[in-house]
């Protein structure tokens, strides 16, 4: 508008003292300019006189502008993000989040990114695509804007709730803003650097989990017990600190200030790694699993299985929640140890031989199971049995060989080959199943034990095996519920 109203010359600066010709022309501008250049165009004649200056109404229409255009970046943004219980939900958190543009080129448009991994946080790039692009108020963001003299409805913060998945890893964000085209100040749209990150942990929304407590036998003793429970919460401390665990067993209806069997309370890193020797205690079992979950375990030796038990694991997370499982071990009977009094050798008649076990152990099966009784009958050297294949090929077992007998082929058949037969003969039941028989069988195989239980009166219980074959040892094992055992061996007169 001045230059329409005052045309003067003396502020233009001739670029060509020779004439120019086409209607084109390429024109350099002064290396890193931001000023706007005003070019206008006049005649020459062929004597190199200039036209008129052009000083007519129309004579800033005839102005040509051109300027290097810049790109318009703003500042990196101030980011700041908190936890906040989650809204709607008390157990539960999310993260506020908040973004201020700084002083500069106008924002016309945030991008926020998050990730859990701190690697991936160092670059914007690596973090993945943006999880909110916020131009204007909706979807949970809040956005302020503002106008001046240059620009309009530009933004001057952003605001709004993340709601990520509970975790006890950090969660880190970063954001960058944008500012538009605007041409008629040679401006391109920009890209800020990014903000520092920054980052926040959201726990999860309920107390640690934690497994029912297991209980078994571990062997050894009869009182020994073993006790097993997992967690996938982290071992490792948190951002926001360690998880905690404690471990309490007494025996119920004892004084109310008597010391537990066993008690132990700590962080679980401290947890040692390996079974305690030789001690009542507890540790962490093996590596925890592909989905995070650590399995711990607890060994108390007692003296007695018959004393009840009263178990209670409670762990704590770094928020001061707790979960608390409790466990009622009931006393069981104390087993009595397996005894065999004696094995006798009995005479059944030449074509059978037999023993007669007797023992004061328990028939009835309790709540641990019933005891068991096993024989091996190892057969003497001179049971053996042979094949016969005949033409046809079918076999023909052959007559009981003995050294005082050769072998006698009934009927005579054709290729004859030796193969020993079973050497030991086996046979087991628990005490229970053993069926009563008053009267001694009058045959037995010659391939099996017969078993069964002869009547008796009082506590001693008599136990009969009998077979047809020749055998030159016998072996009885009595097994107990718990798995304790007494084994007696006697050899065939």
């Amino acid at each position: 508008e001045a230059y329409h109203g005052n045309p003067v010359r003396h502020v233009f600066t001739k670029r060509f003292s020779e004439l120019q010709q086409g209607t084109s022309l390429d024109i350099t501008l002064p290396r890193g300019s931001r000023e706007i250049h005003f070019f206008t165009v006049v005649a020459q004649s062929l004597g190199g006189l200039d036209s008129p200056w052009p000083n007519s109404g129309d004579a800033g229409d005839r102005l040509i502008t051109i300027a290097a255009p810049q790109i318009a970046k703003p500042q990196p943004p101030i980011l700041e993000v908190r936890r906040i219980p989650a809204p709607g939900d008390p157990a539960g958190f999310a993260v506020q989040v908040q973004v201020t543009p700084r002083i500069g080129h106008r924002a016309r448009r945030m991008r926020l990114f998050r990730t859990r991994l701190a690697d991936a946080a160092r670059r914007i790039d690596t973090m993945g695509p943006p999880i909110a692009v916020i131009e204007a108020s909706g979807s949970g963001w809040e956005v302020t804007t503002d106008s001046d003299e240059q620009f309009e409805d530009f933004i001057t913060e952003v605001s709004g709730i993340d709601m990520p998945e509970g975790s006890w890893r950090r969660v880190w964000y970063r954001a960058e803003i944008w500012s538009d085209a605007v041409p008629e100040r040679a401006l391109l749209a920009g890209r800020s650097n990014p903000s520092p990150a920054q980052h926040v942990v959201i726990p999860p929304n309920a107390p640690p989990p934690l497994t029912p407590i297991e209980s078994e036998w571990p062997g050894g003793a009869s009182g020994n017990i073993l006790f097993k429970w997992s967690s996938p919460v982290p071992v490792a401390p948190t951002p926001l600190g360690p998880h905690r665990m404690s471990l309490e067993v007494r025996a119920p209806g004892g004084a109310g200030l008597a010391q537990p069997l066993l008690a132990a309370d700590g962080v679980l890193s401290g947890l040692p790694p390996g079974l305690p020797p030789a001690t009542s205690g507890w540790w962490r079992h093996g590596a925890p699993g592909p989905d995070g979950t650590q399995e711990y375990r607890a060994i108390l030796y007692r003296d007695s299985a018959a004393d009840p038990l009263s178990v209670a694991v409670r762990l704590h997370d770094p928020l001061g929640r707790i979960t608390e499982r409790l466990l009622r071990v009931p006393g069981v009977p104390v087993l009595q140890p397996p005894v065999i009094s004696d094995v006798i050798q009995l005479d059944l008649g030449p074509d059978m031989m037999g023993f007669a076990i007797t023992s004061p152990s328990p028939i009835e099966a309790g709540e641990g199971g019933a005891y068991a009784l096993s024989i091996t009958a190892t057969l003497a050297a001179s049971q053996t049995l042979q094949k016969a294949i005949t033409p046809q090929n079918e076999s023909t077992v052959l007559a009981p060989r003995t050294l005082s007998q050769p072998n006698t082929i009934r009927p005579p058949q054709i290729g004859i080959q030796p193969r020993p037969g079973p050497r030991q003969l086996r046979i087991s039941a628990d005490l229970p199943d053993i069926k009563i028989q008053r009267e001694p069988p009058k045959t037995a195989p010659r391939d099996a034990l017969l078993l069964w239980r002869a009547i008796t009166i009082g506590s001693t219980r008599s136990y009969r095996v009998a077979t047809g074959a020749r055998i030159s040892r016998v072996t009885v094992r009595l097994t107990a519920p718990d798995g304790r055992y007494t084994e007696e061996t006697r050899e065939v007169r």
